[in-house]
Parts: structure tokens; sequence; C-alpha cells
């Protein structure tokens, strides 16, 4: 009938309705490129750009653009639960969890990190997972108080996790070896990184030249080279560097008579 494509069954049938009925015509955001062919569908949309919370809860200062929402906070008042598990006990407000709980029983863990193997159940867990490659920490993410403590040296850390890997320093304990050499090491990551340079592998890109890296602190490192960022500063004359190697031989040559006349 026309030129139109999509991926989404739902979008071609709402457009299909164009040649059906003639009369329909598509509603158009005045504020970007969306359309529909329903009005009230449009109004909700339209509350996204302008801010408008018109549902508001009768329990709580809580209100939404869609009143499908509201339904869904007021079971947060009523403790209704009405999507339940057919196999165990659990149950929720809301469908999208109990597909997310579906996934402990199926096995399935459709999210996969694109650095490492580690793959999930839910989005909001691969988030977090990749916080551990890249470092980063959310600005409301409270941290666990330290309430582990290492014997030997009085180490404290958080998760026990944490203290399992930190117990190897002592013991010598290194159970992840390699296959293809006599390396060992106390902490998967290490192994990971290890591995890359048997396979060649380098999933750390950058995002502005073609350098690539088996290490993230590599590519760190050699990002400052496009940021322009030195953050090792010398104490003596401000001079500033892109690595702590760099700055301690700066020290040593330059500075080195200096300290020893001080």
């Amino acid at each position: 009938m026309c030129d139109f494509r999509t991926a989404a069954l739902a979008k071609l049938r709402c457009h299909l309705r164009l040649h059906v009925s003639p009369g329909n015509q598509l509603r158009h955001c005045p504020y970007c490129a969306y359309n529909t062919l329903h009005a009230n569908t449009l109004r909700a949309h339209v509350r996204t750009h302008t801010g408008e919370r018109p549902f508001k809860c009768n329990q709580c200062d809580y209100s939404t653009s869609y009143s499908t929402t509201l339904k869904t906070h007021m079971r947060i008042h009523s403790g209704e639960k009405p999507y339940k598990c057919q196999i165990c006990d659990y149950s929720s407000t809301q469908s999208t969890n109990l597909r997310t709980h579906m996934r402990i029983h199926s096995g399935e863990k459709p999210y996969e990190c694109n650095i490492c193997e580690y793959r999930c159940v839910d989005s909001s867990t691969l988030l977090k997972h990749i916080k551990s490659h890249t470092g980063e920490r959310a600005a409301t993410e409270k941290k666990k108080p330290k309430t582990l403590t290492c014997e030997e040296c009085g180490y404290k850390c958080a998760y026990q996790a944490t203290m399992t890997v930190h117990m190897r320093t002592h013991t010598g304990e290194r159970p992840y070896k390699c296959e293809l050499c006599d390396y060992a090491c106390t902490h998967i990551t290490s192994y990971k990184n290890h591995m890359r340079m048997h396979t060649g592998d380098k999933p750390y890109k950058c995002a502005q030249c073609d350098f690539s890296t088996s290490h993230s602190s590599h590519l760190k490192r050699h990002s400052r080279r496009h940021t322009g960022e030195r953050p090792y500063v010398c104490d003596v004359c401000k001079a500033g560097f892109t690595q702590k190697t760099h700055l301690d031989k700066h020290v040593r040559t330059q500075h080195r008579t200096d300290t020893v006349q001080a």
C-alpha cells in the first residue's frame, strides 16, 4: 500500500488503520517527531515534555503522568500482588517483575556483559556489574560499612568475598591457574586479564582512536592523551604527568639534588 516499514508489529497495525479507515489521521506531538492515531495516547505522551502529573495518589504525595502507573503504585498501599509465580510462592505488583523472576526458574540470563562472560537476569544487575569494570559508583549508592577485620593484619572490608581474596595474601593460595603456562593468581579478574595475553583479546577500546587493550587501566591511561588530563603533579615544580612512573622518574632526575639538600 505504501513504503512504510517498522520492526514492531503494534506500530504496523496502527499504521494499517490509515489505509483501512482513511478518516483516521495521525496526531503529531508539538515537541518532537512522535505521532499516533489516538488523542488520549498523544495527551499522555505530551506530558513527558510538559512534566504534568495529573494522576495523584490519595494516600501519599506520589503523582504520575499515566493512570496505569498510578494503578500500579496503589498496590504498594493495598498490598495487592496480582502477578503470581506458578512454580513457587513469589508474587509481585508488576508483570515485569514476575517475568524477571521466572528467569530464576528457567535459567535464562539474557543480559550479558560485553567485557567478560558475566550474565544475569535483569538490566539493573548488569549495570551494577559493569561498574566493577569501570570503577564507577552511583552517586546515590551508599557504601556498606566495613565490619569484617582480618586477624592477621587488621585489614577491613564490607564483603566476605573481598575478605576471602584478601586472606590469600597471607596464605599464599592461588586458586586461579592458567592452563597454557605456569601463571597462577589470587583473583579471577587477574586471571581473565592474563588469559587475554594468550588469546589476544582486547575488549577495552578507545572511543576517539583505534587504540584497544586488554586492561581497563591501560585504556584509562591512554585516554589522558585525548583529554589532556595529568593527575600526577610534582610537589616541587607543579609539572603534571599522565602516569605515576613518569612523575617518579621526573622527581629522581630533576629534583634529587634539591631533595638531598633540603
